[in-house]
């Protein structure tokens, strides 16, 4: 929620946000937590390519599990959400 400048002293000149946090009921492997920041470090690493080559090079088989999760291939990687690249490291870590 918001919070006025006068909630605080000194006031500031902006208004503020609270927000809460709310730890997930599964918490990420540091495994899986791994795979996913190598996936996403290569997906953004080729600006403006394909996710499909991005991954190709470094990682083929990261390519292969974007059809069968419903993911185009022609994708480029800011069109994920983040949920995709977990679904592929998921896929990768069976």
């Amino acid at each position: 929620f918001d919070l006025a400048p006068h909630c605080f002293r000194p006031a500031p000149k902006v208004h503020s946000s609270l927000v809460g946090f709310t730890p997930k009921a599964e918490p990420l492997t540091p495994e899986l937590f791994s795979l996913v920041e190598k996936i996403t470090f290569l997906a953004f690493s080729g600006r403006r390519k394909m996710l499909r080559s991005s991954l190709l090079g470094a990682m083929p088989e990261a390519a292969k599990p974007l059809k069968e999760l419903g993911i185009k291939e022609s994708a480029r990687a800011e069109e994920l959400a983040p949920r995709e690249y977990l679904e592929i490291a998921r896929y990768l870590g069976k």
